[in-house]
């Protein structure tokens, strides 16, 4: 019974990091397999299976974690919020008419990705305060209406739009909020400065956002 060749090549997105032959008679990748986009959590990323020397099939699976559990066979990959923070793989297989196989993986850690944060301001008043402009880690915007009083923290991350925050807000001040984008996972500190200027058309400005992880 003709013994059967295989070749196990461990790779990033773009250098080689460890090659172990069986035997020599396999496919050899031209090109390294490599992770297409950025890992970053709730995006999408793809698998560039590389080019092959006497392959007649490829295959790719994903695989995450420490114990490498297996997702799906698509090119693409969806990082969800429970694989932050562990490794994602890209399995290749490269097979020859022989049956001999070529395994190939690259390999991406995924990002959390950067806050999004949107504040709405609201009145107990007549008249509705609208925002003009989005806020992200370091930002300033105004919005448009009566004196605010309270503050509505939202964020776009993971889940959608959740309001995380509700607190009464003074004309003018400096307030500091603590927040995580999804329970047990980041921690953020929000700080917002605010100043009344009702005097110049009803608009009160957020003067200065900063937030950190």
């Amino acid at each position: 019974m003709p013994h059967r060749a295989k070749r196990l090549v461990l790779a990033t997105a773009a250098a080689t990091l460890l090659t172990a032959t069986a035997a020599a008679a396999a496919p050899v990748a031209t090109t390294q397999p490599k992770i297409l986009g950025k890992p970053i959590v709730m995006k999408t990323i793809g698998c560039d299976p590389g080019t092959w020397k006497d392959a007649v099939s490829v295959t790719r699976i994903w695989k995450y974690g420490l114990l490498g559990r297996k997702t799906t066979t698509a090119s693409r990959f969806r990082i969800l919020p429970a694989f932050a923070d562990n490794p994602i793989t890209c399995w290749v297989t490269a097979t020859d008419a022989a049956g001999a196989t070529t395994v190939a993986v690259a390999q991406a850690f995924p990002e959390a990705a950067p806050m999004k944060l949107r504040f709405r301001l609201t009145s107990p008043a007549r008249g509705r305060i609208r925002l003009v402009g989005t806020a992200g880690p370091k930002a300033a915007f105004r919005v448009k209406g009566r004196r605010a009083r309270i503050l509505l923290l939202h964020t776009d991350y993971a889940l959608g739009r959740q309001v995380l925050i509700t607190k009464p807000v003074p004309s003018s001040g400096r307030f500091v909020f603590n927040t995580t984008d999804l329970p047990g996972r980041r921690r953020y500190t929000v700080v917002l400065q605010t100043a009344n200027s009702d005097a110049f058309d009803g608009i009160s400005r957020v003067t200065a956002l900063s937030v950190k992880r």
